[in-house]
């Protein structure tokens, strides 16, 4: 497995990713459905973490804002998830200082978490 490049980890192009994957109607942003790329979608409840979720009308299927991102179905937010991965693979650190550092900044996560693919 070959590690994603400098420019796929960085926040503003998942950021990027994330804007155009949404489509203005009226004066609200909604989502268009990442299984069958429509808008026609409605509100329809929260996720268990929190979050809005979709139905997509077309294809009946539920999905979120980011269902269709790479960080679907992690638990932390894609900015703590691309701080720990450059941290890791860009300086000489392990997994628990890793883990260590995260903590100075209030992210609660395990070595064993940062290890896992």
């Amino acid at each position: 497995m070959s590690l994603p490049s400098r420019e796929a980890l960085t926040a503003n192009s998942v950021k990027k990713r994330l804007r155009r994957w949404r489509v203005l109607v009226g004066s609200r942003v909604m989502p268009t459905c990442p299984a069958c790329q429509q808008s026609h979608s409605k509100r329809d409840g929260h996720s268990p973490g929190g979050r809005q979720r979709y139905a997509c009308r077309p294809c009946r299927r539920d999905f979120t804002m980011h269902s269709g991102s790479a960080f679907s179905g992690y638990r932390f937010p894609p900015e703590v998830i691309l701080t720990a991965l450059r941290w890791y693979f860009s300086y000489p650190l392990s997994a628990q200082q890793v883990m260590e550092l995260l903590a100075d900044r209030g992210v609660d996560v395990s070595r064993r978490t940062i290890l896992r693919p």
